[in-house]
């Protein structure tokens, strides 16, 4: 059963045993954002986003990015560099980037993002502490796919599902003095509500068949719907290949 890693994290936080950005000077500089991390880590509601490399390429929207509880912890999976996994932990406008090994059990603090102001189709960010290389693309690359997950977490036809640890593993770890296990969610998408139709209801000419990438729409003034990838347009005018991938590296 798939679990989530947050309370690793606050264990490494009471032994004081957070790895700071490789290379990086200012240590009291970062001891001060770990500090809020710390108090603000125990209150947060967790969410497993999944791989980094199945979140699809959709354009984010601006006023759907918000927190729905005053702090959440978000989950990836890592393919392909030497973490497993990065956690994004939301406060408000400030955003934490933390990343795990598996061998050995290590998490390391890799920035934090502050929302500067927000753009037609994206935010603006300060990244903190002031690191350099790899890094900054790392920690910029998470904050715009937590914002995506969250375009999509406060769309209409999207719910949440919580998945509970298991009560023998809460039970063997509250023996052995352990931190509890945090609960965690994962969406899912209702195709039944807001559909729309894929041919369009406009009287202009129907474009050729294309791929239309997932994305939030509009339905009404205030209320948004997620709507699936799909082919549109008329075969008769011809198709149009396109392929959407979103491609973020991690941190070698």
């Amino acid at each position: 059963m798939r679990t989530c890693h947050l309370h690793e994290l606050i264990e490494k936080f009471d032994k004081d045993d957070i790895l700071a950005p490789t290379g990086y000077k200012n240590i009291n500089g970062v001891v001060e954002f770990l500090n809020v991390a710390d108090v603000a880590a125990r209150d947060a509601v967790c969410f497993y986003v999944g791989s980094e490399e199945s979140i699809p390429d959709v354009g984010l929207v601006p006023g759907l990015v918000r927190l729905p509880f005053p702090v959440c912890w978000f989950e990836f999976e890592l393919v392909g560099c030497a973490y497993a996994t990065c956690g994004v932990l939301a406060i408000a406008t400030t955003w934490f980037v933390f990343v795990r090994t598996n061998n050995p059990l290590e998490w390391e603090f890799c920035g934090v993002g502050v929302r500067e102001g927000v753009g037609e189709s994206d935010l603006r960010w300060n990244i903190f502490p002031n690191i350099r290389g790899p890094y900054v693309d790392f920690v910029s690359g998470f904050l715009k796919l937590t914002a995506i997950f969250l375009t999509a977490l406060n769309c209409s036809n999207v719910r949440q599902v919580e998945h509970l640890p298991d009560e023998k593993l809460k039970r063997a770890r509250k023996k052995r003095g352990k931190l509890p296990l945090f609960s965690f969610w994962t969406l899912e998408i209702d195709l039944t509500k807001g559909r729309s139709n894929a041919h369009g209801d406009g009287t202009h000419a129907s474009p050729r068949v294309h791929l239309r990438r997932g994305h939030a729409r509009q339905y009404a003034p205030g209320k948004w719907t997620w709507v699936q990838p799909c082919a549109v347009g008329s075969v008769t005018a011809g198709i149009v290949h396109k392929e959407y991938a979103l491609k973020q590296g991690g941190v070698q």
